[in-house]
């Protein structure tokens, strides 16, 4: 398999939802210790991201979705990433990386269009599942070697958090 040097995340949802895609950073960066990981949030999530000391920058959309069509394009092919991470399905988004020619494009069939957006389809039912929602997000690393899916006690130990005080203190804000 081709060492994965730039991988992005995309979790465009809510807060609770965004924490419980870190498991998933932790896992790449111990998988590709090389790698670069790039978080794909919204304004309001940027400083639970900063929090998590596997993501190596954050990306935001509310930001991207300013420009016009062909600098949304144009700023994504300039990161150059190996692959993507449709965490969170969202249409626009998803067409977007592929009309910025990403080359490895991961979502699941659930979704209509990311039969047409992405190139890697993962078969996932989250209504239907016994698994919890972090353990379900490990279903989308399928193509990056993961063989099995770790049991809460091992995603714990995938959580690695920063500026913890800075956390408590931002998120009574809002």
């Amino acid at each position: 398999m081709k060492e994965v040097k730039k991988i992005l995340i995309s979790r465009i949802d809510s807060i609770g939802d965004v924490i419980f895609t870190f498991p998933i950073c932790g896992w790449l960066k111990n998988k590709f210790p090389e790698s670069q990981i790039y978080f794909l949030g919204r304004t309001y999530t940027k400083d639970v991201i900063a929090c998590c000391n596997d993501v190596d920058v954050f990306l935001n959309i509310d930001e991207i979705f300013q420009l016009n069509k062909k600098q949304q394009i144009q700023i994504l092919k300039n990161y150059n990433f190996d692959e993507v991470i449709n965490v969170f399905p969202n249409k626009e988004v998803s067409k977007l990386f592929c009309k910025s020619k990403i080359p490895i494009r991961i979502g699941t069939t659930n979704r209509i269009y990311h039969w047409r957006y992405c190139n890697k389809l993962i078969r996932l039912s989250r209504k239907n599942s016994n698994f919890h929602e972090t353990q379900l997000n490990f279903f989308l690393l399928k193509y990056l070697g993961l063989k099995q899916i770790p049991t809460l006690e091992e995603i714990l130990q995938l959580l690695n958090f920063k500026n913890k005080k800075q956390l408590e203190k931002n998120i009574w804000i809002y």
